[in-house]
């Protein structure tokens, strides 16, 4: 019985998908003028049940991977990569750092932005670091049209709510906030400025039942039982404040991001913990310069100058995660300033020349203090320095009045580390005694990109071809490890890969078709690999082969229905050149298929239902890829529903995981089986 069902499932897809866009996100791919390709995901106002993982989750080529419910540590795949290999940043302000290398998605909140721009291979234009796994810039609510109060709740004790608050002015008097005014039309040429100010709190206990296998996955099924996540629980707030000034040709943006968590860390199920939590806290600040025709009317200037703060206080007083150190503080610090000039060289018909710099200084420090239970302090090893240089060089050669364009770019990036190195054996030896390390490691990523552009009235057709060279430094984790479990290697090479996309794109006011098809090699890639038996070390062993296809199609029959369906091919195989006996083996946790699609019934009308499907294929959970690591494929259905009030109230109710199925991303880490949410959001002047 639940085979045909599934076989209907697919069958329904598939002919839909021959008609069928969108869904309450918007997604374009498009040109920007004065960069290359990007995906850019535009945040709708119903999106605001979402969290930032579902709504990304939705993409061709995205995987999310999470450890547990709602809140739980959450990390972006793109098109096979790890989560520290992608980049992500707000407003171009990077949140990946040498001393915390991948970002948890579950620490940003989706109603802080307006929109999402998306790489899916490289660092987009105007963005700083080193990534082989793609980027991602959260773009914030500068020019929010709309104030609004929304709360929320559902499964496991979860309760969140918040508001977004916008004042916008002209030159001589406040706009005033009402419907007539905040329409999306609204000519930005007579509004001069404006703030925003947004504020969301949650709390959740996230103590679901799972099925515990008892430390037996493969052998034996018998001794299973169910029982009830523990330690899971978790309190977040999270702050921004956004404000844009414009005056003669220039515009000015300020920026500060505030988010503060306090959580449980559940461990895996085979020891499941009662007291280990964590306190996290990090304020982002950032202010911004736009000017255009600084020199008469072919010179154009950016900067951006930022500050981020973090600090992570861990517990753990009954040694239930940690080895050695019941309790450690950490800090971390990290100040940029980027300059981006932008010259219009040559401007005619038939060729246009435009040339975009980027000069970058970056800083990052690090101390990290370790305690025993008798709150005794371990060895200082002082405060870790990463420096940070950049020097972008990109060119927009545009031929035949936009219907050729040939986009080249170099990037040169160049890290100084400045620390001490932790001894191989205990000693009280002063820290201005102790090794240290000042090693620089610098390279160049390039990156060639054509497009043929094809419009016709409101219709668009692209055909793209990109070729680039990535690579990522390593981490702080990766080079100077972790004291009892983490053995420092100082002699790591820079990941590298190679990157081919092809891609076809065509778009018009009710549909949009999407088809790419790329191939990834890798090189050096850094795995952990046993150096005893209670310690790990980083190595470079490893090379990876990774392609694929992506097909996304979104259609929209006026205010009757939506409906999306993105299907995704990737075939990820690692290859081992140290360890002949597995030579070749598929990349763990990753699927050869997934298919994601959703029908939105009556869109932003007064009544509005929607359903999604997604279906995620087989994949190893470990690289022996045998048969006791093989786990089968799954279905995920989910259905919400809406209800809107003279466009004031909307009031909405979300069931996730309709057939209540079990499940893991990671192993040891089981996920929510049903879950239930409800909300309203008022919309007011």
């Amino acid at each position: 019985m639940k085979k045909t069902i599934n076989f209907f499932l697919i069958l329904s897809l598939l002919v839909i998908s021959l008609y069928s866009e969108d869904y309450t996100i918007i997604v374009k791919s498009k040109k920007d003028d004065k960069g290359p390709k990007k995906d850019i995901l535009t945040i709708e106002k119903s999106n605001f049940h979402y969290t930032l993982d579902q709504l990304l989750e939705k993409e061709g080529g995205i995987l999310i991977q999470k450890y547990g419910g709602e809140g739980s540590y959450s990390l972006v795949r793109i098109r096979g990569s790890n989560g520290n290999q992608v980049q992500i940043h707000i407003d171009g302000i990077p949140l990946h750092f040498g001393s915390y290398s991948e970002v948890d998605l579950s620490d940003l909140h989706i109603m802080n932005y307006q929109s999402i721009q998306i790489q899916k291979n490289g660092i987009m234009n105007e963005l700083t670091g080193s990534s082989i796994g793609g980027s991602i810039n959260l773009i914030p609510n500068y020019y929010n049209r709309e104030n609004q109060i929304w709360i929320q709740g559902g499964s496991y004790k979860t309760f969140g709510g918040g508001f977004l608050y916008t004042k916008l002015i002209n030159k001589d008097h406040q706009i005033k906030n009402d419907s007539s005014n905040l329409k999306e039309d609204l000519p930005s040429s007579i509004i001069n400025g404006g703030i925003t100010i947004s504020f969301y709190k949650e709390t959740s206990d996230q103590n679901y039942q799972f099925r515990n296998h008892n430390g037996t996955i493969y052998f034996n099924t018998l001794d299973d039982y169910n029982d009830v996540r523990k330690n899971a629980q978790y309190k977040k707030t999270s702050g921004m404040i956004t404000s844009f000034y414009k005056f003669s040709n220039t515009e000015i943006r300020f920026l500060n991001d505030s988010f503060y968590r306090i959580h449980g860390l559940p461990g895996s199920i085979t020891k499941q913990t009662e007291k280990t939590k964590r306190e996290h806290l990090r304020n982002t600040t950032g202010i911004f310069t736009d000017t255009k025709n600084l020199i008469e009317n072919f010179f154009n200037l950016k900067t951006r100058i930022f500050y981020t703060y973090i600090n992570n206080h861990f517990k753990d007083p009954k040694n239930e995660l940690a080895f050695g150190a019941n309790q450690s503080e950490a800090f971390m610090n990290n100040k940029g300033l980027h300059l981006m000039p932008e010259v219009m060289i040559f401007d005619s018909s038939f060729f246009s020349y435009r040339l975009k710099l980027l000069g970058g200084y970056e800083e990052e420090r690090f101390n990290e203090d370790k305690y025993t239970a008798f709150n005794q302090k371990l060895i200082d090893l002082g405060e870790k320095k990463r420096f940070h240089y950049s020097g972008h060089w990109y060119n927009q050669w545009i031929f035949f009045n936009g219907f050729l364009e040939i986009l080249p770019e170099f990037r040169y990036e160049e890290y100084k580390n400045n620390f001490y190195i932790e001894p191989k054996v205990k000693q009280t030896t002063p820290v201005e005694e102790l090794k240290k390390d000042e090693s620089k490691i610098n390279f160049i990523n390039d990156s060639y990109q054509m497009i043929l552009n094809f419009d016709h009235h409101k219709k668009n057709t692209k055909i793209f071809i990109k070729y680039n060279n990535e690579k990522r430094i390593p981490s702080f984790i990766e080079l100077f490890g972790e004291k009892g479990s983490i053995v420092p290697n100082l002699n790591l090479n820079p990941e590298q890969s190679y990157n081919v996309e092809i891609g076809f794109l065509y778009q018009n006011e009710h549909l949009l078709l999407d088809v790419r098809g790329y191939q990834k090699k890798v090189r050096n890639l850094i795995r952990f690999l046993p150096n005893s038996q209670f310690s790990l070390r980083a190595e470079n062993i490893e090379k990876a082969s990774i392609k694929g296809i992506e097909f996304t199609l979104k259609y929209k029959l006026e205010e009757i229905f939506q409906f999306y369906y993105v299907y995704q091919y990737m075939e990820a195989i690692k290859i081992n050149k140290k360890l002949n006996s597995q030579k070749n083996s598929y990349i763990p946790l990753l699927p050869l298929h997934t298919a994601k699609s959703g029908i939105s019934i009556f869109p932003e009308k007064t009544f509005e239902l929607q359903l999604e499907i997604q279906y995620f294929g087989a994949f190893f959970r470990n690289e022996s890829n045998d048969y006791f690591s093989f786990v089968k494929n799954k279905w995920i259905y989910n259905f919400s529903s809406f209800y809107r009030y003279e466009k004031k109230l909307l009031v909405f109710l979300e069931v996730r995981n309709l057939q209540n199925s079990l499940a893991e991303d990671v192993i040891g880490y089981p996920l929510p089986g049903r879950s239930y949410q409800m909300g309203l959001k008022y919309f007011f002047d």
